[in-house]
């Protein structure tokens, strides 16, 4: 799945709208399972640079073309509250119908 992440959280904490100053990211997203957690990972569409993992992801809010999903990102040894903005990567059909 393709989506535009942003980072609502650095360090822990909930950042001020006016903080976000990055544009989302186009990501592709994998969720996966490793020593019984599962955990979403974002790797840049442009790079394939990892952006993030969210261990433990939980849906917090949903909308018609994005959604908010919080959990936990590693820091060290330590967990830290995290929270990923997601806008849908929506590509029109060239064939003009629908289906």
């Amino acid at each position: 799945m393709k989506a535009y992440l942003t980072m609502l959280r650095r360090d822990g904490k909930r950042l001020e709208p006016d903080q976000l100053t990055q544009p989302p990211r186009l990501v592709s997203l994998t969720l996966s399972a490793k020593q019984g957690f599962r955990y979403l990972k974002a790797v840049c569409c442009f790079g394939g640079s990892t952006l993030g993992e969210l261990w433990e992801p939980t849906l917090s809010r949903l909308g018609n073309a994005e959604f908010t999903l919080h959990g936990f990102e590693r820091n060290g040894e330590a967990g830290l509250v995290q929270e990923w903005k997601l806008t849908l990567h929506v590509v029109a059909s060239l064939s003009g119908g629908n289906r």
